[in-house]
């Protein structure tokens, strides 16, 4: 079984860079796509097999527009090991009220691409989403 390993490297607002990455059992286009929908960092790098260079990124300056503000998101496998993604200077929509917990609506459209497609360093694929909370790095 094939394992593909995409990498982003991410640019905030304040020219700060952080990477990420998500291992899938095939390509992961579609995740990083839904990835970028819920931050409010810009990828300068991404790799799936080769790189690719944003030559002109465009950060939001937003509520959480460091790169080392994250939400990080938890999914079960089928060997009921847990997957993280994390997503970078994420969009204030992507949380509770409470400003802290992930609500699963706002990550709808990673889940529907992450499920199935998303796994684990064994090869094992996520099945569903336990949930998400924002954190910053560096703490």
């Amino acid at each position: 079984m094939a394992i593909y390993i995409r990498r982003l490297t991410w640019i905030d607002v304040n020219g700060s860079n952080r990477t990420t990455q998500v291992l899938g059992n095939a390509t992961l286009a579609t995740v990083d796509t839904a990835i970028h929908t819920l931050t409010n960092a810009d990828d300068v790098l991404e790799s799936e097999a080769q790189l690719f260079a944003n030559m002109a990124p465009t950060p939001v300056n937003a509520l959480y527009n460091a790169v080392q503000d994250e939400a990080d998101l938890w999914f079960l496998t089928t060997a009921s090991t847990i997957v993280q993604i994390t997503v970078v200077a994420p969009i204030s929509s992507l949380f509770m009220a409470d400003q802290e917990t992930v609500d699963p609506t706002s990550v709808a459209g990673l889940l529907a691409t992450a499920i199935g497609l998303v796994v684990d360093p064994a090869g094992n694929a996520v099945v569903s989403f336990v949930g998400g909370r924002r954190s910053r790095q560096g703490r």
